[in-house]
């Protein structure tokens, strides 16, 4: 296709055809590129230009109405496929197409009727027929006639077997449908109902019905986690067997030391507190914990405290065979706990045969207190610190500063408080703690030197997002570095580490930090999905950032500090609707709907307190830029305000050359109005065009020979000299 169009530049099926290569480059359902989103657009500009050249070719329209779908511009896709036929409707292949776009609006009907048209004028057709109009008929719950049409097809493919598993399940043969499924799965280990989730459709309806049938039919929730490439373990919360309820902190603790001790070992790859304590209380199989957290091993036990006595067993089961590595009883005084939480970390160690370092051998050894009441304290107010509220927070300080007042040595809970008070001021809640954020700032400042005092993990996570948010880069990557030599198990630490490299330019690094960190733990919180959706952000993918924050607000409707960076993502996407909706959720929680008193800069520095490098400051430009963009009225387009700089006053375009600029490559069609800019007799005109050029970027390739000419002039010089390098990248 591409030499066609190279032999003719004009030629628009050429186009047509190639949009439909690329589509398919981007599908999942056929999975050949390796670069879908590329893909995906190149298949829509492939599309429109041959619209464009061809505007009465059928097969234009059908091919942009094919890739708006995929897309999920439903409106558009049906206003495609609905001119596509209005210029051919005796093209079979077309009317069996549409009827995706039909069955996906809520109009299986229409579809039904269509493909079956198409059947009926050509009764050679391919076999896809049958499949799509199986389809159909399960929506428009034509049960038995979509089981039918689906038996008739002499050979199926895999897929098939997927709608076919729900129609059976809707006729209550729930073992034939498991029976399918189970084939299914065999052949396409990727499908799960997580994936069908993320799927485009209008009418989410019909898509919601088909993903019970698929659970109740055995499809998976998601795809298996691979095990890791070395012995791999969850500690499940102990079983508090006392007659005292209050004594569920005392063994939580030690619950949470088991694991912190284990996380310190580099042979060793431990899931962390939080995604094994989501199995606290509730009846769950060893086999269920492996296969949902990507363990081989799992540790369970229970704690007896009676009086200043303790009793613990514990248990070590290899989940792939549901056999016992060990099982043992301790006795003795809860004075000795941390000594008999010793033996159970050794145990565990001579089991697995792991070979562990002297650092490792000393840090296992060295615990964080011997205070019985302190540890205690401190577990009652880290719970109450993880949970995120703020009136949770604000109960776990008394708890936190007790801990510290029982052991002056305890240098985990002067971090927990260094990280307490450290949150308060970038949340903004400092006021429930009674006090300043100047006064959170100090308390945070002085904690955080007394944890140094007493080297952790946690401590040094505290260390690193501290740097970070004075922009002090190398102190931040030692800081992470540190954390991740204490804790190299500790999904914190390697999430520091992921922050310190995305704020220095190197996101696809933070990313495999961020993965690391999820694979640790696998029922991360929203902060997680918030780096990794800013790691791809940084490194220009604006649709998965948008996907990525856009499913954890879905799925956390609270953590509203997601909304800012997603926001910037949609707008960079052109979807300012979207942008809007997105930022309204933030705007709703601090109740500030007037947003002349909000700026971008201060939505997101609560959503994202670092500072960048300074040679890397541009990912924050161009968030903050994306968040003004879309606090900015729906009508003010480029085209409104390209013609306000024509003919405006000095102080009208002044205006409107910065607020294309927060548009960024958008603002493509602007770049010769800015070009002529350059040249305005009002200085401040002209340097601002300079500026907005370079946020513009590579799409105002054009505007360099003005740019070079305007090193000429000292006030544009040193603006010039910035857009030319965010242009050429020299």
């Amino acid at each position: 296709m591409e030499k066609a169009i190279e032999l003719d530049p004009d030629y628009a099926r050429a186009y047509g055809l190639l949009s439909w290569v690329h589509a398919h480059n981007s599908s999942q359902r056929y999975s050949w590129g390796q670069d879908p989103e590329r893909s995906l657009d190149l298949a829509l500009e492939s599309a429109r230009k041959a619209v464009a050249l061809a505007p009465d070719d059928y097969f234009s329209h059908w091919a942009l109405g094919f890739v708006l779908s995929l897309h999920g511009d439903f409106d558009r896709a049906s206003a495609g496929y609905e001119r596509a036929l209005a210029l051919n409707s005796s093209d079979t292949t077309l009317l069996a197409n549409m009827s995706e776009v039909l069955y996906k609006t809520g109009r299986a009907e229409q579809a039904i009727a269509q493909i079956k048209l198409a059947i009926r004028i050509n009764p050679r057709h391919p076999e896809w027929y049958l499949w799509d109009l199986g389809i159909a008929q399960y929506f428009a719950e034509q049960y038995q006639e979509a089981l039918d049409t689906l038996n008739r097809m002499s050979n199926p493919s895999n897929g098939v077997r997927r709608i076919r598993a729900a129609v059976l399940v809707r006729l209550g043969r729930l073992e034939e449908a498991r029976e399918v499924m189970s084939k299914f799965i065999e052949t396409d280990l990727d499908s799960t109902l997580e994936e069908m989730e993320d799927s485009a459709w209008k009418d989410r309806e019909y898509l919601d019905r088909w993903i019970d049938d698929l659970r109740t039919a055995g499809l998976p929730e998601r795809r298996p986690l691979p095990l890791p490439d070395k012995p791999s373990i969850a500690v499940l919360p102990f079983t508090n067997m006392s007659d005292d309820p209050k004594q569920e902190y005392f063994v939580d603790g030690m619950t949470e030391d088991l694991i912190t001790d284990l996380s310190r070992v580099s042979g060793l790859f431990v899931i962390a507190r939080n995604s094994t304590f989501v199995y606290k209380g509730r009846p769950v199989t060893v086999r269920q914990v492996a296969e949902d957290l990507g363990v081989r091993y799992v540790l369970e036990g229970s704690v007896r405290r009676a009086g200043d006595q303790v009793r613990i067993n514990a248990q070590l089961i290899d989940a792939t065979t549901g056999g016992h590595l060990w099982a043992n009883r301790y006795d003795g005084s809860v004075a000795d706990i941390f000594a008999l939480q010793d033996k159970v970390t050794e145990m565990i160690v001579e089991a697995l045969a792991l070979n562990l370092t002297d650092s490792e051998q000393v840090e296992i050894a060295r615990d964080e207190t011997q205070n019985v009441d302190a540890r205690e304290a401190f577990q009652i107010g880290w719970e109450h610190y993880l949970r995120k509220t703020v009136d949770d927070v604000v109960k776990a300080v008394p708890y936190l500063e007790k801990a510290v007042q029982l052991d002056p040595n305890y240098g985990r809970a002067y971090a927990a408080l260094a990280l307490l008070y450290m949150d308060a001021c970038t949340w903004g809640y400092t006021e429930r703690l009674g006090m300043s954020c100047g006064e959170a700032r100090r308390r945070s400042v002085k904690f955080l030197r007394k944890a140094e005092e007493f080297p952790t993990s946690l401590a040094n996570v505290a260390a690193s997002r501290s740097h970070l948010k004075q922009g002090m880069h190398e102190d931040g990557l030692a800081a992470a570095a540190r954390a991740l030599a204490l804790g190299p198990n500790n999904p914190e630490a390697h999430l520091a580490m992921a922050w310190a490299l995305i704020t220095t330019g190197r996101p696809e690094d933070g990313i495999t930090s961020i993965e690391t960190a999820m694979r640790l733990n696998p029922r991360y919180p929203s902060h997680y999905s918030q780096a990794l959706g800013v790691a791809h952000f940084a490194a220009g993918r604006m649709k998965e950032a948008a996907r990525v924050l856009a499913n954890a607000l879905e799925h956390n409707p609270l953590s509203v500090t997601l909304a800012p960076p997603l926001a910037a993502a949609y707008a960079r996407l052109g979807r300012r609707k979207e942008a809007r909706a997105a930022l309204d959720t933030w705007l709703s929680r601090w109740e500030a709907s007037a947003t002349a008193s909000i700026t971008g800069q201060s939505m997101l520095s609560n959503s994202l307190p670092f500072k960048w490098a300074a040679d890397h400051r541009w990912v924050k430009e161009q968030l903050v830029d994306g968040v003004m963009l879309t606090l900015l009225a729906q009508d003010l387009t480029i085209e409104v305000l390209v013609e306000t700089l024509k003919n405006g006053n000095v102080g009208e375009r002044r205006d409107a050359v910065k607020k294309i600029g927060l548009f960024g490559p958008l603002a493509k069609d602007a770049v010769a109005v800015l070009i002529e800019a350059l040249k305005d007799e009002n200085r401040f005109v002209r340097k601002d065009a300079g500026w907005t050029l370079g946020k513009i970027g590579p799409m105002a390739k054009s505007a360099v020979p003005a740019l070079k000419n305007a090193l000429e002039d000292p006030v544009v010089r040193s603006r010039a000299e910035e857009a030319l390098k965010r242009i050429t990248g020299d």
